[in-house]
């Protein structure tokens, strides 16, 4: 008779308070158990954070309005909405530190330094993180970056904005503006005057990306014509 192999099982002791894994990490919130990655959120694994913004420079004037464009989405997309952090800041340039500008969570948001009182983030689109900034100044010209913090997940863009000479005033043929002041003379010059109005530069030449500026600039051309 072949030796007898015994093979004795001993049982495992149970280790109360770790969560069980099996490729999903499970996380307890006062709405009940859901099935997420650790950020209390029924998210899988593999579920990606994307901030978008654009690659080319964007120009502005002196005294001014301009929005620097951030969004964000999930690759898989989500269903539900979830709660981020959003932070802007310029960066450091030419021996200047950084600077930061805006933190926002939900509707609260707080602004720094010489940035106080004059940014605020807009949010007319889902998951629009744009930050627009009033009555632009010289310094204001530099590069900015979007940074989106979901949980321990974070992503950002950068925005690069240059300012040109300054906004003109005076008498012009839209008319003039509020307080005596000229209203734009031509296509530019109006996009620097919105507040909604992003000016870009693409190898084809500059233009404005709010669209209602452009319709009410053909309408106001094709009536001078």
């Amino acid at each position: 008779m072949g030796p007898l192999l015994l093979v004795l099982l001993y049982p495992l002791p149970c280790v109360s308070g770790l969560p069980f894994y099996n490729g999903f990490y499970y996380s307890n919130n006062p709405n009940g158990w859901n099935l997420g990655n650790g950020h209390g959120e029924g998210i899988f694994n593999g579920v990606k954070l994307v901030v978008e913004t654009p690659e080319e420079t964007l120009f502005s004037h002196r005294g001014a309005n301009a929005t620097l464009p951030c969004r964000y989405h999930y690759e898989p997309a989500l269903l539900s909405p979830r709660p981020v952090r959003v932070k802007w800041w310029k960066l450091s340039e030419n021996g200047a530190p950084e600077q930061d500008v805006l933190v926002a969570i939900g509707p609260r948001h707080r602004s720094f330094g010489d940035y106080r009182g004059r940014v605020r983030l807009r949010r007319d689109g889902e998951r629009q993180v744009s930050l627009q900034i009033r009555g632009l100044r010289l310094e204001d010209s530099g590069r900015y970056r979007c940074e989106v913090i979901d949980g321990l997940e974070d992503e950002s863009g950068l925005v690069e904005l240059e300012l040109r000479g300054e906004a003109p005033r005076g008498g012009g043929m839209w008319g003039p503006g509020p307080r005596g002041e000229r209203a734009p003379r031509n296509f530019l010059e109006l996009c620097a005057f919105d507040s909604h109005a992003v000016l870009k530069t693409t190898p084809r030449g500059n233009y404005c990306s709010h669209r209602p500026i452009l319709q009410m600039w053909k309408q106001r051309h094709r009536k001078v014509k």
